[in-house]
Parts: structure tokens; sequence; C-alpha cells
């Protein structure tokens, strides 16, 4: 499969990433790009091509054999750029969708030590503790959640929980223990996986004081018995404390 995007003015920019970076690099790469709405990370390559227009199936088609995925973040759902010029077929960017996200490496417990992006030595290493868990509900629903705490307040927090979609899973409900006016969520259904998203807003903080926080993903499924398998389903979190350490986390259910 590979992906066209409608018009040329939808692109945004190539990131080029470090050798032997993962897809989780190309989807941060997109959370903090404000306009990008579809990215597509080419494996081979380590390149990050990302795009204002949001994922439309209508733009994966069936062509060659490149090792990519297409990435359907949709932050800012319902916007998109409109321009009235279209890509020729020899301008499009492709990609093929041949890579499924279970190729990105995840452990079921933290996977990166956190590392402070400041030099001086009044900004510690913000260290955070990540419990994933889940549960399944009658009527074949389960629910995916994240209860974490950190050792700073927070300037800046992203989450995506990703979950597979290999039993015709389907959304059902997005919940976080967050102020609405702190964080924002929002998801992302495509026939390949569901992206549950947490961001905080511009200029909130994360206070420490209400650590620990939750975030559920919650979602149907058929057949594969009563009990889906959930190690397929992957969880990233990036956070930044309110004096400049960063430290990315990242794991299954």
């Amino acid at each position: 499969m590979i992906y066209r995007p409608v018009s040329l003015c939808t692109f945004i920019r190539n990131a080029s990433l470090p050798i032997n970076t993962s897809l989780q690099s190309c989807i941060w790469e997109c959370v903090y790009e404000d306009r990008c709405q579809t990215a597509v990370y080419f494996n081979d390559e380590n390149v990050c091509s990302m795009f204002t227009e949001s994922c439309n199936p209508n733009s994966i088609q069936s062509s060659g054999n490149t090792r990519a995925t297409v990435i359907c973040y949709g932050k800012n759902q319902g916007s998109t750029t409109i321009c009235s010029s279209s890509i020729s077929p020899n301008q499009a960017q492709t990609a093929t969708t041949t890579t499924e996200l279970t190729t990105v490496p995840a452990a079921t417990t933290v996977m990166m030590t956190a590392i402070a992006t400041s030099t001086s030595t009044l900004c510690p290493i913000v260290n955070c503790s990540v419990f994933p868990s889940f549960q399944n509900l009658p009527g074949k629903v389960q629910v995916e959640s994240l209860n974490f705490s950190c050792s700073s307040s927070l300037a800046d927090f992203s989450l995506i929980q990703m979950v597979q979609c290999n039993h015709g899973e389907t959304y059902q409900n997005q919940g976080q223990t967050f102020s609405s006016r702190v964080m924002n969520m929002s998801f992302v259904q495509n026939p390949s996986n569901i992206i549950f998203t947490w961001y905080s807003l511009p200029g909130q903080i994360v206070d420490i004081q209400g650590f620990p926080y939750q975030t559920q993903g919650q979602f149907k499924f058929q057949g594969g018995g009563n009990a889906r398998i959930t190690t397929n389903d992957i969880w990233f979190m990036k956070v930044r404390s309110i004096c400049g350490s960063i430290a990315n986390y990242s794991g299954t259910f």
C-alpha cells in the first residue's frame, strides 16, 4: 500500500531521523509539529514525512514494495489544508503499510532512562513511574489503563496508546483523571489500529500534587475468545519538567 496526499501544499517537511531509530521517533515528530495530521515513516531511509492533510483512506493505495508505515494522528480533527493544485503521480510522497505498528520495540516496563536536556545542576532529571494494566468487561469490551507519577511538575506532557486491530476492534470511550483545563484528549480509528492521544494544553502545568494520574482507552472487539491478547498494544509517553528536563517512556499492556 502507498500513501498519496491529495495536494502538494499539505506537505510540511521531511525529518531525517538517526540511524537505528524506530517508528516512535516519527510519531513524536508528528505530535510536536502543530499542523501534522498524517505522517509516513520510511523504515530503510529513516525519514519521517509529515502532512497537514487528515489521514484519508482513499489516499492509501496498493503499489510497490517500499517498507514504510502510515501514521494517522489527527490531533486537530476536522481541520485540514485546502489547496488549489493537485500532486501529479511523480510528485506524490509514497509509503506502503506493509510494516505493521507491532514492529516498534516495546517492553512491559519502562524502556528508557530519562535524560535531562538542561545542563544546569539546578534542574534534576524528571523520573516517572508508569504502571500499565487492562480489564476485560462483559460484551467483549476491554479497557487499557496507565497509572503514573512523576518526580516533578510538568510543563509539557504527551501520551499515545495504540491498540492493534486484529479482532475487529472499535472505539468505545476514552478517559482521564486530569483536569480538562490542563489536558486534552483525542482518538483516531483506522483499519490497522486505534490511536488514543492525551496532550497538555499550551501554558498549563501538570501539578506534582495531583499525581498519580490515570488514562483509559476503551474499545470493543470481535472474536479471539473472551480474553483479547494485549501484548501487541503499545504506549509512548514524553514529559518535560518545569525546569526543562525531558524523559521518554514506552511499553506494552
